[in-house]
């Protein structure tokens, strides 16, 4: 039962995204924003149950975060559970949201893509925790 449930989870992992992609994306008004908190909540709760998905949910609408939560297991051999905290291993996943994010970045204008490298580091503010530049340009 275990492998018949990584099986569909590696298959409809793509699924699972798009459908946090337009839960992302959809907006709801102020007054269902607590009604698509539960409903989101629901969903990734079934999909836990299922062994489709484990991980953390950030929601957000409008700048306010809706729903914030862990599902499923940080570590299977130890027993701990996923929290809006765990740090988890992205590896390469983080490149299409890097690209994105440059995108964005572009079309408001705040990157020009012809620049030179040294040109486009010098528009990287600091982090405001740290102080430091966010990359290592």
């Amino acid at each position: 039962m275990l492998s018949l449930a990584r099986s569909l989870s590696a298959r409809l992992r793509p699924i699972g995204l798009l459908i946090v992609l337009a839960v992302v994306a959809w907006q709801p008004s102020p007054a269902t924003a607590a009604d698509a908190a539960e409903r989101i909540d629901a969903l990734l709760a079934k999909y836990q149950e299922f062994g489709l998905f484990t991980g953390a949910a950030l929601v957000a609408d409008q700048g306010r975060v809706v729903l914030k939560k862990g599902y499923g297991l940080a570590n299977m051999e130890w027993g701990i559970a996923n929290t809006p905290d765990t740090k988890f291993r992205l590896g390469s996943l983080t490149k299409q949201f890097t690209a994105t994010l440059i995108l964005q970045l572009v079309e408001q204008g705040q990157i020009d893509l012809a620049a030179p490298i040294p040109v486009i580091c010098r528009t990287i503010r600091p982090i405001p925790a740290t102080g430091s530049p966010s990359t290592s340009c």
